[in-house]
């Protein structure tokens, strides 16, 4: 449908001269919107960044479940700890190391996962998220993980 209105719009400012000058002037105030939007759009994605910080997001009972050799579930619980804000997602990135024994330790896998959960503020939701960790070598001792938050969205 928008393809048959450039292409008559195009043949009008062909035709018309004075068409083509309204054509042009359309196409630049379309263009200015477009920019203003992606600008808004780009400032509106860094400030969700940046509304809650790393010490009010509480991931607790945290457990990492071993469901095919390279493939786990992590399940816990997410607390928002801001009064003002809510979680719409955040970036973890999970590390897991082989201990041969409690001061020798190797990282055989780390991953940088999205977790897409809404938290309003001051409450709590389970979090079970499949991870993917690829080409995991067997383990010579026990395996032992951890994680950091990367990324906070909040809205």
């Amino acid at each position: 449908m928008w393809w048959l209105i450039a292409i008559l719009a195009i043949i009008a400012a062909f035709f018309f001269p004075r068409f083509r000058n309204v054509l042009l002037i359309l196409i630049g105030v379309l263009a200015v919107a477009f920019f203003v939007l992606y600008e808004y759009e780009q400032t509106d994605e860094k400030a969700s960044r940046s509304r809650i910080t790393n010490t009010d997001v509480h991931l607790t009972e945290t457990r990492l479940i071993l469901r095919s050799p390279g493939a786990y579930t992590l399940v816990g619980r997410l607390r928002n700890g801001s009064a003002q804000f809510s979680i719409q997602s955040l970036q973890i990135r999970l590390t897991l190391r082989d201990c041969v024994s409690k001061n020798q330790c190797a990282t055989i896998g780390e991953t940088t996962q999205s977790l897409s959960v809404s938290v309003p503020p001051g409450q709590t939701r389970g979090v079970e998220e499949r991870i993917y960790f690829s080409s995991l070598p067997s383990l010579k001792g026990n395996l032992e993980w951890d994680y950091a938050v990367v990324e906070i969205h909040a809205k």
